[in-house]
């Protein structure tokens, strides 16, 4: 038979066990990179923290949302569909259009031919801009902090669904923020 004093400590040592083994699973899960962290955004988050200043830029419209695009040396049929998802997202927004302005960044070897296109706000983008973004929608806070990317779809079809997410991430985004 057990005696109480043998008893007892094997109470104790369970009870340490109990609150010990789930601490040490989680710091081996966390350390293994086990664990994928849920997110729901589906553009990729710009870091570190980037604005429009970095780039020796000044920001086109201050105290409104922006998803801006930098317009290339041909607008093809991928810049055409790209114009497309922005003007789309844009009018999909509802209530929230008046936070968010569609802009066009241009840089010396942009097509000139957008230039007669209306409704755009147009803002002029530095090549070291053009070199971090690259070919992508970008949304930009009120602040002029670039916050999220979506990588350029070739297919219409992958193009509409890329807007699909750019609208999602925009209202999250709005319905969050405080500014703009």
């Amino acid at each position: 038979m057990d005696s109480p004093q043998r008893k007892g400590r094997r109470q104790l040592i369970l009870i340490l066990l109990v609150f010990a083994v789930p601490v040490i699973a989680a710091k081996i899960i966390l350390e293994l990179n086990f664990y994928q962290g849920g997110s729901t955004n589906q553009g990729k988050l710009i870091t570190p923290e980037t604005h429009y200043q970095s780039f020796a830029m000044t920001n086109p419209q201050q105290g409104v949302w922006q998803l801006f695009y930098i317009v290339p040396q041909h607008c093809n049929q991928q810049c055409q569909t790209n114009l497309y998802v922005i003007k789309q997202s844009h009018t999909a927004l509802g209530p929230y259009q008046s936070r968010v302005k569609p802009t066009l960044l241009l840089t010396q070897s942009s097509d000139p031919a957008v230039n007669d296109l209306e409704q755009w706000l147009f803002g002029y983008a530095s090549n070291d801009l053009v070199e971090f973004v690259g070919q992508q929608i970008v949304i930009v806070d009120p602040l002029g902090q670039l916050v999220m990317r979506y990588q350029l779809e070739p297919e219409h079809q992958q193009a509409i669904l890329q807007g699909k997410a750019i609208l999602s991430d925009l209202r999250k985004l709005l319905k969050l923020s405080r500014v703009g």
